[in-house]
């Protein structure tokens, strides 16, 4: 996977892969290509059998600035629907990632920063870090997902607090939501991530695939088509080898190796 990108860094390290947003210097805001880097850097993901794990995370002190205001600001209607209707996409391709994915927020995560972090299944947060959508100060919301996905994580009256109202978000404030699962000193989140990456990684990578889609099912249908898949779904894990294997070391009172069949 040696494919050079210039918005993004993609590590691989065993079954862990870190997708790293690379614009510093622009606080990691969104252009067409950093998101046509991070569709290309997802595809080569989901081709790597090896990998089992994603963490996202970004260069220096921000995770993601969220818009480049440049092209908001120059864009008209259509060019602005296709801008937010790219970012859209980019985050719905991280979330039907059929892999673990943990956002490692080392900074401030606002605006389709905030709605990213949204789309992964785990978050790690700085303690220094920021989450926010400021988008109403400037006469408009976060469009892109927020208006759903956060809607889902915190609750109708909370979602349109942190909406409406646009006040950022402290780790603590982020804590307390269930909107991360820890929060760690700055110099820790990396670290935390690939260890909560590496957890993970010592599970059956079916096993994980289904939980996560029968996760996003249920989030996604209606609650009677959710537990049927999640039913068939667990029938059909039964049928791997690895559940066999987890069987057995169970009875023998040992630990489970797992091979991802």
């Amino acid at each position: 996977m040696n494919v050079k990108f210039e918005t993004i860094v993609l590590q691989k390290k065993g079954s862990i892969q870190t997708l790293i947003f690379n614009r510093p210097k622009e606080l990691n805001t969104i252009t067409f290509q950093l998101m046509d880097e991070v569709s290309n850097a997802l595809k080569l993901i989901t081709k790597d059998e090896e990998t089992i794990v994603l963490i996202v995370t970004g260069r220096d002190k921000s995770f993601m600035a969220g818009a480049d205001l440049k092209i908001v600001k120059e864009s008209n209607y259509l060019q602005i629907r296709n801008y937010l209707g790219s970012i859209q996409d980019m985050l719905t391709q991280i979330e039907d990632l059929e892999i673990p994915v943990i956002a490692a927020i080392n900074g401030h995560a606002m605006g389709g920063g905030f709605e990213l972090i949204c789309s992964c299944d785990f978050r790690v947060m700085s303690e220094s870090a920021v989450l926010g959508f400021p988008e109403i100060k400037l006469g408009s919301f976060p469009g892109a997902s927020a208006t759903s996905r956060l809607l889902r994580s915190v609750g109708q009256s909370k979602a349109a607090e942190i909406i409406m109202l646009g006040n950022n978000l402290t780790a603590k404030d982020a804590l307390n939501l269930n909107l991360v699962n820890k929060v760690v000193p700055y110099g820790e989140v990396q670290a935390s991530a690939f260890e909560l990456a590496q957890e993970l990684a010592k599970y059956p990578p079916v096993a994980l695939k289904l939980a996560k889609k029968a996760l996003n099912l249920g989030y996604d249908t209606d609650v009677k088509n959710a537990r049927r898949y999640a039913l068939e779904a667990m029938a059909l894990l039964a049928s791997t080898n690895d559940m066999r294997e987890g069987l057995n070391a169970f009875f023998e009172k040992r630990q489970p190796v797992f091979k991802g069949n």
